[in-house]
């Protein structure tokens, strides 16, 4: 959350990370999404998405080579700051969640990778969007960064037995994500599309079952949403640690192998 750090902290952060992991790094950005957590550190909302244009231009000078970095803002007046530590990468990967079409081109734009925020048929419009921003550029479809969902998926053996886990779990998993909002009385983003885990596995937009349901969940969001990279949360809420190997284990054996390309 890039507001709520000062980015020459991100970029020695972020290159040392780099070093260490030999150029393995990818790096999520995001301005934040709730006024509440933010107002505690002294960041207002309304302020949020200035802080994290200034902050985002800081860290690409700063993620890219740069010997120094040079940057003179609203919020950040930075003079000649060394960029001691480089990054194995160049440059370091940046990843941007999105839930709009103006973000898509913007992402395409800067050649970055773009994870889709929205429910799945809400997904093939930024993706298209995107591509044809890059293609205009005069770029080659190969070289397409990923561009991706994030959902959350539970699998067991059996169907019935995924489904109780992931309702028990989800439970949890949603009081707290609401516990600030209601709270402080403030009407919460739509991020949910349902109050149960049961439910929102009926919209399409999660999953909960055996892997070979699974198998055919991946395919149908692959092509209704254009992705070609899926970002899986396998744990939420209260699940238990061997709850979750269980899910991780059959989705890496019995479902990825499918889609390796």
């Amino acid at each position: 959350i890039l507001p709520l750090y000062h980015p020459m902290r991100v970029i020695e952060e972020a290159c040392t990370l780099d070093q260490l992991t030999g150029g393995r790094l990818d790096l999520g950005v995001g301005r934040g999404i709730s006024p509440i957590e933010t107002g505690f550190h002294g960041v207002p909302g309304e302020e949020t998405q200035e802080r994290f244009d200034e902050a985002f231009a800081v860290l690409r000078l700063g993620l890219s080579g740069a010997a120094s970095v040079d940057f003179h803002g609203k919020y950040y007046d930075i003079t000649n700051a060394p960029v001691v530590t480089q990054p194995v990468q160049d440059p370091v990967p940046l990843w941007y969640g999105t839930r709009t079409l103006e973000k898509a081109l913007w992402c395409a734009r800067l050649g970055m990778p773009m994870m889709a925020l929205v429910p799945s048929p809400a997904v093939r419009p930024l993706t298209d969007a995107y591509r044809a921003e890059w293609a205009s550029l005069g770029r080659a479809e190969a070289d397409v960064p990923p561009l991706g969902i994030t959902r959350s998926v539970v699998v067991a053996p059996t169907n019935e037995e995924a489904m109780k886990i992931a309702n028990r779990a989800f439970t949890g998993f949603v009081a707290n994500f609401e516990s600030l909002w209601k709270r402080y009385d403030l009407p919460h983003p739509p991020v949910l599309p349902a109050d149960t885990y049961e439910g929102i596995h009926a919209t399409g937009h999660f999953y909960a079952g055996d892997p070979a349901g699974a198998r055919d969940w991946v395919a149908h969001h692959r092509d209704v949403g254009g992705i070609n990279y899926v970002a899986i949360e396998l744990a939420f809420g209260d699940m238990t640690f061997d709850e979750t190997r269980q899910s991780a284990e059959l989705f890496a054996t019995e479902v990825m192998p499918a889609f390796r390309h």
